[in-house]
């Protein structure tokens, strides 16, 4: 997935602005594996949403190999530099 470096701070600022608490709840890795492998651009927000909310979460083992791999589809994302395409 390719965003602009403005389309990124703007989606940044929103999901720390977020003040929805997840109460505990992570995706296991069958979520993953159901829902967000196979649309990871159309669940990629949602993903650094999670990676945000996860630092202030104590997280079973489970969830951590689950945060492991959403860090790994964060790090497909390319920025680019400027406002356009």
């Amino acid at each position: 997935m390719t965003i602009t470096e403005k389309e990124f701070t703007k989606m940044e600022r929103a999901i720390q602005n977020c003040d929805y608490d997840l109460d505990g709840w992570f995706p296991s890795i069958d979520d993953l594996d159901r829902f967000v492998y196979p649309n990871k651009e159309k669940y990629f927000v949602f993903i650094l949403f999670l990676l945000e909310k996860s630092k202030t979460m104590s997280l079973t083992s489970e969830q951590q190999e689950a945060k492991k791999e959403l860090q790994k589809i964060a790090y497909e994302l390319e920025i680019k530099e400027g406002d356009g395409p």
